[in-house]
């Protein structure tokens, strides 16, 4: 089992607490020396050589603990968009959500109290949501828009699809809301932990030559669509989807980080963003909060 952690640090979801990367990353303290091969410098060689040690970390990371998640990878890889893109309308079942939350935090981050949002949603808002997002995202077409870059009219609408899935449903953040959304189409960018700091940070130190102490993540409707943008431009100029380059950063950034040198940014104001308070901010954390004084 994953080791517990005082209630206090586990975060509720998209967290705003300050977090490390999980316990899936070396605790090592971070070496001076330690490079990554970074977006703007990866060849299509690195990529097929960082893709053949994807299912290598899943089978160490999953006989780590008892969660299943070499099961879990395949089905949320290989069986589970099938199944959607089956169905009329396309849609997800609670079930469904609840086993990509497992598949989120055996892969990622413990975050225990996100398993316990994501089950207080009712089975007909996890079909009614999932299906509204998935039917707006199949008129937007990012199969067209990604490889030359998306209009400022694409980015609203596909703004304004994440915002409404995370609105519409408990224990669903900008993160988390982007997995979702990744099963229906591969060109969304599912935001691990891992592949953000690799995509935000790998070419900036290495510009600088300067290790930042820490990596922020944002989980923020505006952190994650910066991290989609620039996922776009790595996978279009790679000629990859967003999907192929997502498990790429998840590799490269868990070997390059270690434990302690992260932190999430707590959803609030933000003046660069259309949300302007922290109660209209998506994020499970603020999801937790609701929940909170609910039970009261």
């Amino acid at each position: 089992m994953p080791p517990k952690r005082k209630a206090k640090n586990q975060a509720n979801g998209d967290t705003g607490d300050k977090v490390s990367a999980g316990p899936n990353i070396q605790s090592n303290a971070l070496d001076k020396s330690l490079s990554v091969t970074s977006p703007s410098t990866i060849a299509s060689q690195d990529i097929e050589d960082t893709l053949s040690r994807y299912d290598d970390h899943i089978q160490r990371l999953g006989s780590k603990s008892e969660s299943k998640l070499v099961e879990l990878d395949d089905w949320r890889l290989n069986q589970l968009p099938g199944l959607v893109r089956a169905r009329d309308p396309m849609c997800l079942d609670k079930e469904e959500i609840q086993r990509l939350m497992e598949w989120k935090l055996s892969r990622g981050k413990f975050r225990p109290t996100l398993s316990g949002l994501i089950a207080q949603n009712a089975s007909q808002a996890v079909k009614a949501s999932t299906q509204t997002a998935f039917s707006a995202l199949s008129r937007l077409k990012l199969d067209d828009e990604v490889n030359k870059g998306p209009t400022e009219e694409t980015l609203k609408s596909f703004r304004t699809i994440l915002k409404e899935l995370c609105a519409s449903l408990k224990g669903v953040g900008p993160a988390t809301a982007s997995l979702v959304l990744s099963v229906y189409d591969i060109q969304v960018p599912f935001m691990s932990d891992e592949a953000y700091i690799w995509a935000m940070y790998a070419d900036e130190e290495a510009k600088s030559g300067k290790i930042k102490s820490k990596r922020e993540i944002k989980y923020t409707e505006k952190g994650y669509m910066d991290f989609a943008v620039r996922m776009w431009e790595i996978a279009a100029k790679a000629n990859r989807t967003p999907g192929e380059m997502e498990r790429v950063g998840w590799v490269l950034g868990k070997e390059w980080v270690s434990d302690g040198n992260l932190s999430a940014v707590r959803p609030g104001p933000n003046p660069e963003s259309s949300v302007d308070s922290s109660e209209k901010t998506l994020g499970e954390d603020v999801a937790a909060r609701r929940s909170k004084r609910l039970k009261q």
